[in-house]
C-alpha cells in the first residue's frame, strides 16, 4: 500500500512499487504479489455453514406445527409408529428443501463466477485482459470510457480523463483527472491524481499505476456497507404467498371440520389433533415459493449456458411478459465484423473489389490508421473493429502501419465520444505537428474547410458540399457507415485546427446475422415489436433494418425531437439518437403500456438500460457500466440470444403455472376430500395421517419439480406476451382447479366406497392408491392448458415420467409390502383393484380432454371468417 500517492510524482510511485510503467510488471512478479496481497475484491457477506443451512428447514412454522403433531401422536396416544413417520417425513422435507437451496446457490455463484469484470493491463511489455481480481499493487491498468475502475490507482496519463466517483464520495459531477501531484492533504473527493475502485470512466482514457488493492481500497474501507443486501420476494413469490395465504383460510375450515367431526365420533384427542394436522400440511402447498425459486435459479443457470447471463430472478418472470424489443444495430442486429466496402478520393468513388492500384490511397489511409488503436495480431483484429477495418485496408493497400506509427508519434488526442462523433490525434511529424481526425462523414463535412478533389485541394463551397453530401447518402442507402478522414496543421495540442483538410470517405459494412432475419420473425410471430435504435446514418439504419425484417424508414434524431409519443411508439427504426432520445423512447412505450426490453453497449446507454424493464447489456463490447445497469447480459451480443431468452422466460413462467397449477389441485382435492369423507363417513377417516403425508411428500414433490424442467410448448412463441404482473392464478384458472379437484375429491370418495365391503383398512387402501393416482393422471392434464394431454409434449420431458413411474414402484411397495403395510395401515390389492382405481383416476383425465375440446372447436367457430 502507497500511502499518499496523489502527493507523489508519478515516477516516484513507481520506484517505490519497483516497476517501469512503460512495460508494466512481468508476469511472474505479478503473480508472486497476488499470492502476498491476495485476490482485488471486496469482502463478501461469509457463506451460511451447511448446518445452519440445513436447520433453516426446520425452523419455520409448518414444520414446527407438525414436529408438534408427532409429539403430541407419541405422548397422548402412544401411537410411536406415527411420531416416527411424521419425524421422517419431516426430515426427508428438510433434507430436500437444504439440497435445493445448496444447489441454488451454487448456481447463483456460478453466474457470479461469469460476471466477474476484467481489466486491461501492460503486463512484460503487453497489454493483456486478465481478471480484475488478478490485479496488484503496481500494474498499470489502461482504463477508457465506461470502464469501472478495478483499483485504487495513481494517474500516469490522462487524455480528457473524467471519473464518476459519486458512489464513493458523493460528487455529483464527473470528476476531471490528470497526472499532476497534489500539494499537502487532499481530501478523498480532491485527490485528482488518483482514481478509486468501483468509480466508473465517463470520459476520455488513461493509465493508472496501482497502488492498492481489495480491503485495502478507498471503498474497501466501508466494504461491509456494500456486502450485505437484503433479497426482496420477487411478484411471482409475493402472489404465490397470497395464494398461501388464502389456501390456509381454506384449509383452516376444513381442519376445523374434520377435527370436530372426528372429536364427536368419538375419535381420540391424539388422533383429532393428528389428521387436523396432517391435512392443514396437505391441503397447503408449502413448498411453492421454495420450488419457484429452485425453478427460477435452474432456468437462469440454462441461459447462462446459452449465452444469456440473468442477473436479477425479477427479470426472468418479466421477460416472458416482453412486449416490445429496443435494439441496437452494430454487433447484434449484424456480425460486428468490420469490412471497409468503398472509397471516395480525389474526386473519385471505387468499391474496395474494384481496386487495382490505379490510385494511390496512401495519403488518405494513413492519417486514417494514425487515429487509431487497432491492431491485427495473428489474423485477427485487436481493437475498435471500424479502425481495425481501416487498418486491414491499409494492409490491402500495402501499407506497414506499425512503421508508419512509428515514424509519426501521437503526442495527445481527443478520444471519441458519441457526442463529439470524432476522433483526433496529434502526431509529432518533420513539418511539425499535424492533426488526423475521423468520424462521422456529416460531422466532419461541417467541420472542414477545404477538401481533396481531382482538381487538388479546393475550397469547401455549396456545391461542392451538395456533391460530397449525394455521395454520403449513396453510400448509406448501401447500408454502409461512412467515415470522414481529414488532418491539419495543430499549433497547440490537443485542440482541434481551424483549418480542417477533408481527404475522402471511407465506407464501412457490418453485413447482418443470418440469424438475425429469423429471431425477428419469431418475434413478430410471438406478438413482440421490434424496433431497432442505432447512432448511424438514418439511411445505413434504414438498409440494415430492412434487410433483416424490420419495416419502414428510420427517424433521425431531430424527429424524435418534434415528434409526440404517439408517433415515438408507432415508428421501427430510430437513427442518429443520442442517450437521451433512447430514454425518450423507452418511456413513450412504457406510458402506452408496453413492457420494453432495450440493449446498450456504451456507458451513455445506462440510463435508458435502468430505464427499461429488462435492460440488456454486451458482454462482448459492452461498457462496465452498462453491465452494471443491465438485468441481462448477452455474452454473444447476439439479438437472436435475446428471443432465446424470451422463450425461456415464457417457459419457465409456463412451468410455474403448471406445477402451480398441479399442487393447488391435489391441495383442493384433499381438502374436499377429507371434509366430505368426515361427514358422509361418520367419523370414519378417509386416510390416515400417514397416507396424507405420504401423498404431500412423495406423490406431490418429485412430479411437481420434474414439470418445472418441461421444455418449451410448441405454440409458446406463436401467442401473444402475458401482461406484466398477470395473475399466476386467474378466476378461470381457480374454477378449472376447483372443477379438477372437486372430479377426484369424489372418485377418492368412490372408491373408499367400492372398498368397504371388505373392511375399513380395504376401503382406506383403495381411496389412498386412487388419490395417488389421481395426482399422477392431473400431471398430462396440467402440462398444456389448451392444447391434449397426448399432444407433442407427451414423451418429451423423461424427467416427468421417471418420477410418475417412481412414485407407482413406491405407492405399490406402500401397498403390498409387509413392512409397509404395518407402517401405512394398507392392506394389499388385487389387479383388478389396481385396474378400478386407475379407471376412476383417468376420470379427471377424459374430464380434461372434453373441456379442452370443447374451447379449441369454440375458438374455431370463434376465428371462422364469415362468408
Amino acid at each position: 500500500m502507497i500511502d499518499a500517492a496523489w502527493c507523489a510524482e508519478p515516477d516516484e510511485i513507481a520506484r517505490r512499487l519497483d516497476v517501469d510503467p512503460t512495460r508494466g510488471l512481468d508476469p511472474d512478479e505479478a503473480r508472486r504479489r497476488l499470492r502476498q496481497t491476495g485476490p482485488n475484491r471486496l469482502a463478501e457477506p461469509a457463506a451460511r455453514p451447511w448446518w445452519r443451512l440445513l436447520l433453516a428447514q426446520f425452523a419455520n412454522p409448518l414444520a414446527v406445527t407438525l414436529g408438534a403433531a408427532a409429539a403430541v401422536a407419541g405422548v397422548v396416544e402412544r401411537s410411536y409408529r406415527e411420531a416416527i413417520a411424521i419425524g421422517i417425513a419431516l426430515a426427508l422435507n428438510g433434507v430436500l428443501g437444504f439440497l435445493q437451496e445448496r444447489r441454488s446457490e451454487r448456481a447463483v455463484a456460478e453466474l457470479r463466477h461469469m460476471l466477474s469484470p476484467s481489466a486491461r493491463v501492460r503486463r512484460g511489455g503487453a497489454v493483456l485482459a486478465v481478471p480484475a481480481a488478478e490485479l496488484v499493487p503496481g500494474d498499470v491498468v489502461l482504463v477508457r470510457a465506461g470502464d469501472r475502475v478495478p483499483a485504487d490507482g495513481r494517474v500516469l496519463r490522462a487524455a480528457n480523463l473524467e471519473v464518476d466517483e459519486s458512489g464513493l464520495t458523493g460528487e455529483t459531477l464527473p470528476v476531471s483527472k490528470s497526472a499532476v501531484s497534489l500539494d499537502g492533504e487532499a481530501g478523498l473527493a480532491d485527490r485528482t491524481s488518483m482514481c478509486h475502485m468501483t468509480s466508473t470512466v465517463t470520459r476520455g482514457s488513461g493509465e493508472l499505476l496501482v497502488t492498492t488493492t481489495g480491503t485495502r481500497t478507498e471503498v474497501g474501507k466501508v466494504a461491509d456497507l456494500l456486502a450485505h443486501t437484503s433479497t426482496e420476494p420477487t411478484p411471482l413469490q409475493r402472489q404465490l404467498d397470497r395464494l398461501g395465504l388464502r389456501l390456509a383460510l381454506l384449509a383452516g375450515v376444513a381442519v376445523v371440520v374434520v377435527a370436530a367431526v372426528l372429536w364427536l365420533a368419538g375419535g381420540s384427542l391424539g388422533e383429532v389433533i393428528t389428521v387436523a394436522v396432517a391435512l392443514g400440511v396437505a391441503a397447503i402447498p408449502e413448498g411453492l415459493p421454495a420450488a419457484v425459486a429452485v425453478t427460477l435459479t435452474l432456468g437462469m443457470r440454462k441461459m447462462a449456458r446459452q449465452r444469456a447471463i440473468v442477473k436479477r430472478l425479477p427479470a426472468v418472470e418479466t421477460l416472458g411478459a416482453t412486449t416490445v424489443i429496443c435494439t441496437d444495430k452494430t454487433g447484434t442486429l449484424t456480425v460486428n465484423r468490420m469490412t471497409a466496402r468503398s472509397v471516395w478520393y480525389a474526386g473519385r468513388g471505387r468499391t474496395v473489389a474494384s481496386l487495382d492500384g490505379g490510385l494511390d490511397l496512401r495519403d488518405l489511409l494513413v492519417p486514417a490508421v494514425l487515429c487509431g488503436d487497432a491492431v491485427v495480431r495473428d489474423g485477427a483484429v485487436v481493437g475498435d473493429p471500424i479502425e481495425g477495418a481501416l487498418v486491414v485496408l491499409a494492409a490491402k493497400a500495402g501499407l506497414d502501419v506499425a512503421s508508419e506509427r512509428a515514424a509519426a508519434p501521437r503526442i495527445a488526442e481527443i478520444p471519441f465520444d458519441p457526442g463529439l462523433r470524432y476522433m483526433a490525434t496529434f502526431h509529432r511529424t518533420v513539418a511539425g505537428t499535424r492533426a488526423c481526425v475521423k468520424g462521422a462523414a456529416d460531422v466532419l463535412l461541417d467541420l472542414a474547410t477545404r477538401v481533396r478533389t481531382e482538381l487538388g485541394d479546393v475550397e469547401l463551397t455549396r456545391p461542392v458540399r451538395t456533391r460530397l453530401t449525394a455521395e454520403i447518402d449513396r453510400l448509406a442507402h448501401r447500408g454502409e457507415r461512412v467515415l470522414a478522414v481529414a488532418i491539419g496543421d495543430a499549433s497547440v495540442a490537443p485542440e482541434l485546427p481551424a483549418d480542417l483538410l477533408l481527404l475522402g470517405l471511407i465506407g464501412v459494412t457490418d453485413p447482418p446475422r443470418p440469424e438475425a432475419a429469423d429471431a425477428i420473425a419469431e418475434c413478430k410471430a410471438a406478438g413482440i415489436d421490434v424496433k431497432m435504435i442505432t447512432g448511424d446514418h438514418p439511411t445505413t439504419a434504414t438498409a440494415v433494418a430492412n434487410a433483416v425484417g424490420i419495416d419502414g424508414s428510420a427517424l433521425s434524431g431531430t424527429d424524435i425531437e418534434r415528434l409526440g409519443d404517439e408517433s415515438l411508439t408507432q415508428a421501427a427504426v430510430f437513427a442518429r439518437v443520442t442517450p437521451e432520445h433512447k430514454i425518450r423512447i423507452v418511456r413513450a412505450l412504457r406510458r402506452s403500456g408496453h413492457v420494453v426490453a432495450m440493449t446498450g453497449d456504451g456507458v451513455n446507454d445506462a440510463p435508458a438500460l435502468k430505464g427499461a424493464d429488462i435492460g440488456v447489456a454486451m458482454g462482448r463490447t459492452g461498457s462496465d457500466v452498462a453491465k452494471e445497469a443491465a438485468a441481462m447480459i448477452l455474452t454473444d451480443d447476439n439479438f437472436a440470444t435475446i428471443v432465446t431468452a424470451v422463450r425461456h422466460g415464457r417457459t419457465i413462467r409456463d412451468n410455474i403455472v403448471k406445477f402451480v397449477r398441479f399442487q393447488v389441485s391435489t391441495n383442493v382435492a384433499a381438502i374436499l376430500a377429507m371434509a366430505a369423507g368426515s361427514v358422509l363417513l361418520a367419523g370414519a377417516s378417509l386416510m390416515t395421517p400417514l397416507m396424507l403425508l405420504w401423498v404431500n411428500v412423495i406423490a406431490d414433490g418429485p412430479p411437481a419439480l420434474a414439470l418445472g424442467l418441461e421444455p418449451a410448448r410448441p405454440g409458446v412463441m406463436r401467442e401473444p406476451p402475458q401482461r406484466a404482473g398477470a395473475q399466476i392464478l386467474t378466476g378461470r384458472r381457480l374454477g378449472w382447479i376447483t372443477a379438477a379437484g372437486a372430479v377426484m375429491a369424489v372418485g377418492t370418495l368412490a372408491a373408499f366406497g367400492l372398498g368397504s365391503p371388505r373392511g375399513v383398512p380395504t376401503a382406506r387402501t383403495l381411496a389412498f392408491t386412487t388419490f395417488v393416482l389421481f395426482q399422477l393422471v392431473n400431471l398430462l392434464n396440467v402440462r398444456d392448458e389448451r392444447g391434449s394431454a397426448f399432444g407433442p409434449l407427451l414423451v418429451r420431458n423423461w424427467r416427468l415420467w421417471a418420477a410418475m413411474a417412481s412414485v407407482v414402484v413406491l405407492q405399490a411397495a406402500a401397498v403390498h409390502l409387509p413392512a409397509a403395510q404395518g407402517l401405512f395401515g394398507t392392506t394389499a390389492l388385487r389387479p383388478v383393484d389396481w385396474l378400478v382405481a386407475l379407471a376412476i383416476a383417468s376420470s379427471v383425465l377424459w374430464l380434461e380432454e372434453l373441456r379442452k375440446g370443447f374451447l379449441r372447436i369454440t375458438r374455431r367457430r370463434r376465428t371462422r371468417p364469415c362468408r
